[in-house]
């Protein structure tokens, strides 16, 4: 018997005797799921309302899209309208590749949308030039507010970042910045948005 820490396979004696069963009747099985089409069920096609990604005539802008409302965007900056960011001022040197899960989930099936940063559910912005902070309406701050930079912009109702055992190093001014090539030291602040409060810790 295969041991499932260390061996390519799992052993059958590893399910519980109903998952067995189940292993042992795959016809049974297929039924069970193609009976439930368009329900989800084990994962499979689920038939949902869903808003759909507006494209800016004449825009070169490519569009990987889920089933169910998933996005992978590759781009210009553009944190709202075809009008918003770099992108939308026809600035060079401002590709963007947007992570997108939830576009504007709240609206009716079909309704063709932009990005926004408010209403989607949840978004990963890798951005050549940016201006992150307006993008996202944050406060100035004690670092303050970034302009024409390269930026990385994560938002959703939750956020866990996990080690297994390396740690968690949070590093600022390790070297120039892409723009400028100037280095400038930074600091990390942590801010509540709602209440204004930051506490800033100095490199």
């Amino acid at each position: 018997m295969s041991n499932p820490r260390t061996g390519p396979y799992v052993s059958e004696e590893d399910f519980s005797q109903e998952s067995q069963r189940e292993l042992n009747n795959p016809v049974g099985s297929r039924l069970r799921i193609e009976e439930s089409h368009g329900r989800g069920v084990a994962n499979t096609f689920l038939k949902e309302p869903t808003s759909k990604y507006f494209f800016t005539p004449g825009s070169t802008d490519k569009t990987i899209s889920g089933r169910n409302n998933t996005h992978i965007i590759f781009g210009r900056n553009q944190p709202s309208s075809c009008w918003s960011g770099h992108g939308g001022k026809g600035h060079h040197k401002s590709g963007e590749i947007s992570l997108i899960a939830g576009l504007a989930p709240h609206v009716k099936d079909g309704t063709i949308v932009n990005k926004n940063s408010i209403d989607d559910a949840a978004m990963l912005f890798i951005s050549q030039k940016s201006d992150v902070d307006t993008d996202f309406g944050l406060a100035h701050g004690q670092i303050g507010n970034v302009k024409n930079r390269s930026a990385v912009s994560m938002k959703t109702d939750n956020i866990r970042i996990i080690s297994r055992g390396g740690g968690i190093k949070l590093v600022t001014g390790a070297a120039q910045n892409t723009k400028t090539r100037s280095r400038s030291v930074g600091g990390v602040e942590t801010a509540s948005q709602a209440a204004q409060d930051s506490i800033f810790t100095e490199r």
